[in-house]
């Protein structure tokens, strides 16, 4: 028996016998964070290296972290979409 709150559980019946993930809406959510990434990397890019950039470096890295993040979601979700089906 697993204890209360666990995430291993045994089957109820109620669970769909084939259950889902919503990639498609998944993929949305990737996209729009590709573009903002990508869109903060073009605005916080130019001038980031002068003396007084210091901010706009770490908004740049802070965009560049979130395009890649982006970017990595949308390759593991074709990747399961492909093998789902």
């Amino acid at each position: 028996m697993n204890r209360p709150g666990s995430r291993a559980h045994e089957p109820t019946g109620r669970e769909p016998a084939e259950a889902r993930s919503a990639y498609g809406l998944r993929l949305a959510f990737a996209l729009v964070g590709l573009v903002l990434g990508t869109a903060g990397m073009l605005v916080f890019g130019p001038g980031a290296a002068d003396d007084d950039g210091a901010a706009r470096v770490w908004w740049l890295m802070l965009s560049a972290l979130f395009a890649v993040t982006a970017a990595v979601d949308i390759v593991v979700i074709a990747r399961r979409r492909r093998r789902d089906h």
